[in-house]
């Protein structure tokens, strides 16, 4: 259902949010398709996106007709890369993302891979076989560059890049901008996804429970292994205040 008409403004910019796994996405992906509706204007370019329109046999984002991009208001996913605002025509693209905390990443994640499985591994075992700084990598990957600095370098020209133990603070003045409305529920946290239903993600998932939780001994280990991610958040942090400063928002 599109509830978008009466709100979004037209001004010619097209608003990419690239998403970082385990950094908020889940609340920032449910809040856009109650409001701008899946496929109407708000296009998700990820698993769950790209396999429900399979799914329901419906054309990838790519393959709609110029007329329909070109109503899009944002665009999201895992799979944003720095390319992603030419599916529209014309319009000025504004991208944003979040980072987060190594630690509190690394256990959000196990949480999630241990959610799905009937026997998980025990944490460390599992953290045995991840690979070290995923924000970084995952930014190389996304922005098509190689270098820490290059990374730095082409976050500085997003719109917003922001912290997710920020985001009750950011999210409204980003939800603003965009033109919907700025108060919103925070989805997907541990423990927590049941009133997910109906509304986001567009397929059925599981549960989030909480098998690990963040302890002194997981945020040494996180810094000494991951510390690009940790310089990088905290690049993130600064860098977040100073647009929040530039852009007058309270």
């Amino acid at each position: 259902m599109d509830v978008s008409n009466e709100i979004v403004p037209d001004d010619g910019i097209i608003y990419v949010f690239m998403h970082l796994e385990k950094t908020g996405g889940t609340t920032i992906n449910t809040h856009f398709s109650q409001h701008l509706g899946f496929d109407d204007r708000f296009a998700h370019l990820g698993p769950w996106g790209n396999q429900a329109r399979s799914q329901g046999r419906m054309p990838q984002p790519d393959e709609w007709p110029a007329k329909k991009r070109n109503r899009l208001r944002v665009i999201s996913g895992h799979r944003v890369h720095a390319t992603a605002h030419h599916l529209v025509e014309g319009r000025n693209a504004r991208y944003f993302t979040f980072l987060r905390d190594p630690a509190g990443l690394v256990v959000s994640q196990y949480n999630h891979d241990a959610s799905r499985l009937t026997d998980p591994p025990a944490f460390w075992e599992w953290y045995q076989d991840r690979a070290p700084n995923p924000q970084l990598n995952w930014c190389r990957h996304r922005l098509g560059v190689v270098t820490y600095n290059e990374v730095i370098d082409r976050l500085g020209e997003f719109w917003f890049v922001g912290v997710t133990e920020h985001l009750d603070r950011d999210l409204p003045n980003i939800f603003e901008a965009i033109g919907v409305p700025t108060e919103w529920s925070n989805r997907r946290v541990t423990g927590g996804g049941h009133d997910l239903e109906g509304i986001w993600p567009p397929l059925d998932d599981v549960v989030i429970e909480r098998h690990q939780e963040v302890t002194e001994d997981v945020r040494e280990r996180v810094a000494e292994d991951d510390r690009a991610d940790s310089s990088l958040h905290r690049w993130a942090r600064r860098r977040s205040n100073a647009l929040r400063e530039q852009y007058g928002w309270t």
